[in-house]
C-alpha cells in the first residue's frame, strides 16, 4: 500500500505541475503574443513547457506504478500491462520527437527570414522620439518619390540584391554605404519594389548600416528597431542573394532549405531599417516582408 500511495502522490504532483505549467504558459503567451511564432513544441526556455514536461513524466510514472502495485491481477498479466503501457509511452515520445524534427527542418514562414512581425515596444516612445520617427517617415517618402520608376533608380546606381524576377526585390546603391549617409533620406541605401501585374512598384525604402555588427541609431526609440539577417545565401561571384535558408517564401526553391546552394555563402548582413511607403499592418518600420502580410498581393497588383 505504501508503494501505491507513493505512486499516487507522484501522479497528483504531476497533475499539479501540469496545471501550473499550463497557467505559466498561458500567462507568457498573453504577455507576448508573438511567442507562439518563436518557440517549438517543447522549448526549455519556457518554464511553462518545462513544468508540463515534468508533470507528464510524474503522471505517467505515478499512474503506471500505482496500477502495477494495486491491480488484482497476476504478476505476469500486470507485467504485460506495464510493458504495453511503456510501449505506448515510447511510441508517443517517438511521434513527439518526429513532429519536433519536422517543425525544425520544414521551411518556416517569413518569420524564419527574421522578418517576423514586430514585437510590442518594450516601452512607450518619448515625444521627441515620436517626432523623429514621423520626420524620418515623411522625409524618406518625399526623397524616394523620384524613384517611383525603377529605371530612374537603376540609372541612379541602384542594383538588384536578389534575382529581379522575385515578387519583392531590394535594389542597393553601394555608393551610399558610408558613415555620412546613415539615415540620410536623400541617399537611402536600398529601395524595395514589388513586381505586380502593372510592373515594378516602389513599396518601401531601407536604410543599411555601412558595416556588419554596427548598431543602427534608433532615433525613434522603440519605434525604429533595426534588424539583420543571418540566413541569406549570397552568390560568391555576383554578390546577389540567391536563397534564404529555413524560409518558406524567400528560399527561392532551395530544397534543402538549411543549406546554401552551391556557389553561394551564408553571411550575416549589416543592420537594416525599413520605411514602408504602403500600409504595413505591423507598422511603418516593421521588418515584415511577406506579400500576404504587407497586403501587396491585393493592394499593388
Amino acid at each position: 500500500m505504501r508503494r501505491t500511495a507513493a505512486f499516487l502522490s507522484a501522479a497528483l504532483a504531476g497533475v499539479a505541475a501540469l496545471l501550473v505549467g499550463l497557467a505559466v504558459d498561458s500567462y507568457l503567451h498573453a504577455k507576448d503574443p508573438t511567442l507562439a511564432h518563436r518557440e517549438g513544441i517543447f522549448t526549455l526556455s519556457n518554464p511553462g513547457h518545462v513544468l508540463l514536461g515534468v508533470g507528464i513524466g510524474l503522471v505517467v510514472v505515478g499512474v503506471l506504478g500505482a496500477a502495477y502495485t494495486s491491480l488484482p491481477y497476476g504478476v505476469w498479466l500486470r507485467r504485460g500491462l506495464l510493458a504495453g503501457a511503456l510501449a505506448m509511452v515510447v511510441v508517443a515520445g517517438d511521434v513527439a520527437g518526429w513532429a519536433a524534427s519536422v517543425e525544425r527542418s520544414a521551411p518556416s514562414t517569413p518569420a524564419g527570414h527574421n522578418h517576423a512581425a514586430a514585437a510590442a515596444p518594450t516601452r512607450q516612445p518619448t515625444e521627441a522620439e515620436l517626432e523623429a520617427a514621423a520626420r524620418l517617415i515623411s522625409e524618406t517618402k518625399a526623397a524616394v518619390a523620384r524613384y517611383a520608376d525603377l529605371q530612374v533608380a537603376e540609372a541612379a546606381g541602384y542594383k538588384p540584391m536578389e534575382p529581379p524576377d522575385l515578387q519583392i526585390v531590394h535594389y542597393l546603391n553601394t555608393s551610399y554605404m558610408n558613415d555620412a549617409d546613415v539615415l540620410n533620406p536623400q541617399h537611402v541605401q536600398s529601395l524595395i519594389y514589388y513586381n505586380g501585374s502593372q510592373g515594378s512598384v516602389l513599396i518601401g525604402a531601407m536604410y543599411i548600416m555601412p558595416r556588419r555588427g554596427e548598431p543602427g541609431p534608433e532615433i525613434g526609440g522603440p519605434l525604429t528597431v533595426w534588424h539583420q539577417h543571418s540566413n541569406i545565401c549570397f552568390d560568391n561571384v555576383t554578390g546577389i542573394a540567391v536563397a534564404f535558408t529555413h524560409d518558406g517564401f524567400f528560399d527561392n526553391g532551395n530544397e534543402k532549405s538549411g543549406v546554401c546552394p552551391k556557389g553561394s555563402t551564408k553571411l550575416t548582413t549589416p543592420q537594416m531599417l525599413h520605411v514602408w511607403l504602403i500600409d504595413n499592418p505591423d507598422g511603418p518600420f516593421a521588418s515584415t516582408m511577406a506579400p500576404q502580410v504587407l497586403g501587396t498581393s491585393a493592394a499593388v497588383t
